[in-house]
């Protein structure tokens, strides 16, 4: 299949990914996801199900940049594993997907998908009261999150909660004090790191006095 200038820019760091082709999908001939998939670079081989072998696909997925047609197709299909990849590695990730695999998948690679340009800020401050912490997490990420929100965080009964409020530049000085007595060691130690444990009302006269240069030697 012969492609276009633009679609040779378009997919100029792409490397071969063996893929499955389901050809089922358009009920005869080359499918319109096998078609997309080679003009992104990918080689498709096989019958059956997209990624049907996919510990071996996960292991050669080096794409990074795809057309915007192949993120919307893959975006769309019915394998919860072909979506996964699509948050994992591919910039051009659609909102959506990175908070369904989020919300979905407890593998390391979900906290890699929120820091993702494009994972959604904008209302997961409906997962303040989620029951799992790491969803409950988001809600700090969202513009409409409240100050109170922080401080109620910081009380929160996981810890990974408590140091995300930690984190927080809005947490009080009075907050992080508080944690200095925290019961997980990590959120003592970095409560102590930080400047609000210790305001310059508090500092010693040798921290806030001006001190004379150093002699010439």
């Amino acid at each position: 299949m012969s492609e276009s200038a633009t679609d040779q820019a378009e997919v100029h760091n792409f490397a071969p990914l063996a893929v499955e082709e389901d050809g089922r999908r358009d009920g005869g001939g080359e499918s319109a996801l096998s078609e997309l998939l080679h003009r992104a670079g990918l080689e498709v081989v096989g019958h059956g199900r997209v990624f049907d072998a996919w510990p071996a696909a996960a292991a050669r997925w080096p794409v990074k940049n795809l057309p915007r047609d192949v993120v919307d197709l893959l975006a769309q299909d019915e394998d919860w594993v072909v979506r996964l990849f699509l948050a994992e590695h591919c910039a051009q990730a659609p909102a959506d997907v990175l908070l369904e695999m989020v919300e979905s998948w407890n593998g390391y690679s979900a906290a890699r998908m929120v820091e993702h340009p494009n994972f959604p800020r904008h209302g997961v401050m409906r997962y303040a009261d989620d029951p799992n912490p790491f969803m409950r997490k988001l809600a700090l990420l969202d513009p409409e999150s409240t100050v109170e929100l922080v401080e109620r965080f910081s009380r929160d009964a996981d810890s990974g909660v408590r140091r995300c409020a930690l984190r927080d530049q809005r947490l009080s000085a009075a907050s992080v004090i508080r944690l200095l007595d925290d019961p997980h060691h990590g959120i003592r130690d970095e409560a102590a790191a930080d400047p609000r444990a210790c305001p310059p009302a508090f500092w010693p006269p040798s921290c806030t006095t001006p001190q004379p240069p150093p002699a010439p030697p």
